[in-house]
C-alpha cells in the first residue's frame, strides 16, 4: 500500500516541482502531504484520507454528488496544468 502513495507523491507532486535543495523540499512537501491527505479518493467512495482517519460515517455522505464534484474540480485544476511540453 505505500508504494501507492510512494508513487502518487512522485509523480502528482515531485514530479511537477522544480526542487533546488533540501530546504525548498523539506517546505514543499508539508504542502505536498498535506493536499495529498485531503484529497476525495475512490477507494475511500470520495472520502479523504483524513475524513477517514477521524472517523468519518460513510453512511451518512452522498457520494455520487461528491464525486461528480471532484471529477469536476480535478478537470478545472488539470487544465490549469501545463505539463508534458514538447514531450510529443
Amino acid at each position: 500500500m505505500i508504494e501507492y502513495t510512494n508513487k502518487r507523491i512522485k509523480y502528482d507532486y515531485l514530479y511537477r516541482h522544480h526542487i533546488s535543495d533540501i530546504e525548498e523540499l523539506t517546505r514543499k512537501f508539508k504542502g505536498f502531504v498535506d493536499d495529498y491527505n485531503n484529497r476525495p479518493n475512490n477507494i475511500f467512495l470520495g472520502l479523504s484520507n483524513n475524513e477517514v482517519l477521524n472517523g468519518h460515517d460513510f453512511k451518512k455522505v452522498d457520494f455520487t454528488s461528491q464525486i461528480a464534484e471532484a471529477k469536476r474540480e480535478r478537470i478545472t485544476q488539470n487544465k490549469k496544468i501545463k505539463c508534458c511540453q514538447g514531450s510529443f
